[in-house]
């Protein structure tokens, strides 16, 4: 309806964009967190890589190709023996990343190195170059070049990579085979591969946002319709109590009140005359229609316990409290009741249903002047059907009135109490996917007509 509609409208859209936005702001801040940890563990596995590959290599280059070339001449640094591991070496350089070689002995003396100054010089092995000569697995590091053996490349900038590995020399000696690589240029198809990687991951990612957003966007509207409606649903609680209190307390002030105040008034009287002897035939009918009246007002407080607080209207229980209602009107019209007694409805449309009947029967006797009224339930195709009738005046003319407010939709309540319980009552039909309306009766007279589906959640 056009009420509910503009009710929900500025402030649900305000909801659904604020909603949204967090949405967005937390899908970009988890993407920003994703790819720091995708780029964290991508430079470690490319840091790991760049060392799995010097050590291949270094351990390549140690056992194809300085191992044959390390002989008794070798060792004793024969010229043509060292210009052969010089020149294949010098080969090996110029093709590769390498940026310095060193072939220790075992018992640290440099045998050979591209940088001349250090050959023959002996230096003590550190506990890595240790255990790398005692086996064949190669040990890898970026160093800093602040070793003693390496005064001579400290003019390199930044770290490079440092691998060590022990090999078996033609003459049977163990020696350890050494080199200084350039981790940037070792370390540049892992980092593509890398970068290739963090990018496919990120393309994922933003493509799975852009895909899950259509239905973030209809969940965020969703659960703040649902917020939108739960609310409203708590104003509805909230009026319809407070329209029950005011009603309670205008029915006991002009009825039960009134006609009680009545007989203490009159009681006293009698007692006097009873107790003086004085007691006329009159006064024993008057106590006869103070008896009438006393026992006719507390039929009326069952009958206003039982409207305030009504007995289980689920199962079997539902069609009977439908009867005393219809019964409670029978001093004042003709009402005609049309229900199946088979019928079984859950709490909650059980509820509304009465509710239904209520108002409109209320308002009949109330407001319609009818002398006959037909109330009629029926249930069909999972759908709740209620009508009531009466051959009332029939609907005001004024555009103002409670007809012209249920059969146009208006948000504003009319301040009638009469008309603040149709309001309220077609409210409650709408929050169960509904319709309620007051239309023209035929010939003469009102119907109210409800109609909505049969699984509706207990209030």
């Amino acid at each position: 309806m056009s009420g509910r509609g503009r009710a929900d409208g500025p402030a649900d859209s305000r909801a659904v964009r604020s909603a949204l936005w967090r949405f967005a702001l937390g899908a970009t801040v988890t993407l920003v967190v994703l790819v720091g940890i995708s780029v964290f563990i991508a430079r470690a596995v490319a840091r790991n890589a760049t060392l799995d590959e010097a050590s291949d290599r270094t351990a390549t280059m140690a056992g194809t190709l300085a191992a044959p070339l390390v002989t008794s001449a070798f060792r004793q640094h024969e010229p043509d023996a060292v210009d052969d591991m010089a020149r294949l070496m010098g080969n090996r350089m110029s093709d590769t990343k390498i940026r310095h070689i060193k072939i220790w002995s075992s018992d640290g003396t440099i045998m050979w190195s591209d940088e001349s100054e250090l050959i023959g010089r002996t230096y003590s092995l550190e506990p890595d170059q240790l255990e790398a000569l005692a086996s064949d697995k190669p040990v890898s590091e970026f160093s800093d070049l602040s070793d003693p053996e390496n005064v001579s490349e400290r003019n390199e900038k930044g770290t490079v990579l440092e691998t060590y590995v022990g090999a078996r020399g033609q003459d049977g000696s163990r020696f350890l085979f050494e080199t200084y690589m350039s981790p940037e240029r070792t370390a540049a198809p892992q980092e593509a591969i890398v970068r290739a990687t963090v990018l496919v991951g990120v393309a994922a990612l933003v493509v799975f946002g852009l895909a899950v957003f259509p239905l973030s966007l209809r969940l965020a509207r969703g659960v703040e319709r649902a917020h939108v409606d739960r609310e409203r649903m708590t104003k509805h609680a909230l009026l319809s109590s407070e329209l029950e209190r005011r009603r309670i307390a205008q029915e006991l002030h002009d009825g039960v009140i009134q006609d009680l105040a009545g007989a203490g008034l009159v009681l006293p009287l009698v007692a006097d005359r009873v107790s003086d002897n004085r007691a006329s035939r009159e006064d024993g009918e008057l106590l006869c229609r103070l008896h009438d009246l006393v026992t006719l007002n507390v039929q009326r407080l069952r009958s206003l316990m039982a409207q305030v607080y009504p007995p289980d209207l689920t199962g079997s229980g539902l069609v009977p409290a439908i009867e005393n209602l219809v019964l409670d009107t029978a001093d004042q019209l003709d009402a005609e009741l049309h229900v199946d007694r088979s019928l079984r409805l859950n709490e909650g449309a059980g509820q509304l249903v009465y509710r239904i009947v209520r108002e409109g029967l209320r308002n009949v006797v109330k407001h319609a002047g009818a002398s006959s009224a037909l109330v009629e339930i029926r249930r069909e195709d999972g759908w709740v059907h209620v009508l009531v009738a009466d051959d009332g005046r029939g609907l005001p003319a004024e555009p103002s009135d409670v007809a012209s407010a249920e059969v146009r939709g208006d948000d504003e309540l009319p301040s009638e109490e009469g008309h603040l319980g149709l309001q309220l009552l077609r409210d409650s039909v709408t929050d169960a996917h509904g319709t309620l309306e007051l239309v023209p009766n035929r010939p003469r007279g009102t119907r109210l007509r409800a109609r909505f589906l049969e699984d509706v959640p207990g209030f």
